[in-house]
């Protein structure tokens, strides 16, 4: 009887298969499931829809689990990969640490889409990554303003303190020189910390704000306290807050940039590697808010439209360069975003080689498959633009585009295709295609 041996790699590439599978027959069976809901008495002469229906319902929970099914036995190959790689170590120490147990190194393939297996996020937690671009669920969430900053403005208002003269002796305006911008020329007209922003918007009773992290989270009510008293005595001396009869009030032209900031429902997200920025757009104004040195955060007031067109053309220049080789290439999300932690964990050329090898079996041609898969190991520039409509707690997509700038050239992407929602196609980008990506996204602004 003959015998048929499978390494670690044949296993994980075969996993990765499934993974694309199910996300496929996830996104079939979502539309499968709309269209029966959809019929109605009149839809089949042949068969009558009562009884179409009632004969999918009999096997509907059968189906809907078949990628539950998939993505486990994907899971089970990758623990079977693990094991035999461990396996195939050499052993440096003696003692039970020279055996690991594979289900705890194996972490980053549990499920679709570990919480190990992303890459490091370095924007703020309510931007998505851009190897989230194709999720049907995109949405940037609005950092709400923390609890510990609403006691501290009303036990502050109870005391009813006041400036002291010393203090008062003390007030200087901020120097523009000392604010950095990390995407247009001129400095932001206002300098903040996330501490002094979420304590403005808690005196100016603002929902919370969009791309700034909660600058709190983890501290006591002591540390919040101290933290708080800091920033306000901070405003104070900047002239940021000011001391009137009804009580301690922001400046007004900040006041006025920072409603407008919450107020606007539509407005603009950039991303560009580990920098971003928010542009809301409202018809009081158009506000640009951009992450600044040392943890800060810069508001400006734009004067115009085409300020911001040319601020976004500013961004694209650092991501331009030739296309990439060969043609469109479509991959399901889930598999990206597994397939970006995996290389993120291990760039190794028998990875990258690994990865490559995976992508053409499911369909791609080898050169675009080896180019991608070298581009999500050591990416050059990654990114997207969206415009976004913006309720009290999120920001979803109503256009956009996401990028990948890998050595052998650049991939662009559009929004997922509705009837697909799973599945996100990236295109060889050239200077035209990003034009016009950049001019669909301004036919979008209200």
């Amino acid at each position: 009887m003959s015998s048929t041996y499978y390494g670690p790699e044949v296993l994980r590439t075969e996993a990765w298969q499934l993974r694309s599978y199910a996300a496929s027959v996830s996104s079939t069976l979502t539309n499968v499931d709309q269209e029966i809901s959809n019929l109605n008495d009149c839809s089949s002469q042949a068969l009558p829809a009562e009884i179409l229906r009632r004969s999918y319902e009999a096997q509907r929970q059968q189906l809907l689990h078949i990628p539950d099914l998939l993505t486990s036995f994907a899971h089970a190959l990758e623990q079977a990969a693990e094991t035999f790689e461990l396996a195939d170590r050499p052993i440096a120490l003696a003692g039970p640490e020279a055996y690991p147990p594979a289900l705890a190194t194996n972490k980053s393939t549990a499920g679709v889409l570990g919480e190990q297996s992303l890459p490091p996020r370095p924007l703020a937690d309510n931007l998505p990554c851009w190897s989230e671009w194709g999720q049907d669920t995109w949405q940037a969430a609005v950092t709400p303003i923390p609890q510990a900053v609403l006691k501290f403005i009303a036990a502050t208002r109870r005391e009813n303190l006041t400036v002291t003269s010393h203090v008062a002796a003390q007030i200087t305006q901020a120097d523009p020189q000392d604010i950095l911008s990390e995407i247009s020329n001129p400095a932001p007209a206002w300098s903040l910390s996330g501490i002094e922003l979420f304590f403005l918007g808690g005196l100016l009773q603002l929902p919370g704000f969009l791309g700034v992290a909660d600058p709190l989270q983890g501290c006591s009510d002591e540390e919040a306290h101290a933290h708080l008293a800091q920033a306000r005595q901070s405003l104070l001396q900047r002239r940021y807050l000011n001391q009137t009869p009804e009580g301690e009030q922001p400046d007004h032209d900040l006041s006025r940039l920072l409603h407008i900031a919450a107020a606007a429902t539509q407005g603009l997200v950039a991303v560009q590697n580990t920098t971003h920025a928010v542009i809301y757009l409202a018809p009081g104004g158009i506000i640009m808010q951009q992450p600044l040195a040392d943890h800060r955060v810069g508001f400006t007031a734009v004067e115009t439209l085409s300020e911001v067109q040319t601020c976004l053309q500013t961004l694209l220049v650092a991501f331009q360069g030739p296309p990439a080789p060969g043609a469109d290439i479509t991959i399901a999300q889930p598999v990206l975003e597994y397939t970006c932690g995996v290389l993120s964990n291990d760039p190794s050329p028998k990875k990258i080689a690994a990865c490559a090898a995976a992508l053409t079996q499911t369909g791609l041609q080898p050169e675009s498959a080896a180019a991608f898969a070298l581009a999500l190991a050591r990416p050059i520039s990654t990114g997207y633009i969206t415009i976004f409509h913006r309720d009290a707690c999120t920001a979803k997509r109503q256009s956009g585009f996401a990028w990948l700038t890998g050595a052998s050239g650049v991939w662009i992407a559009g929004l997922p295709h509705p009837v697909f929602p799973t599945a996100l196609t990236w295109q060889p980008a050239s200077s035209h295609t990003e034009k016009l990506a950049l001019d669909t996204i301004f036919a979008y602004h209200s």
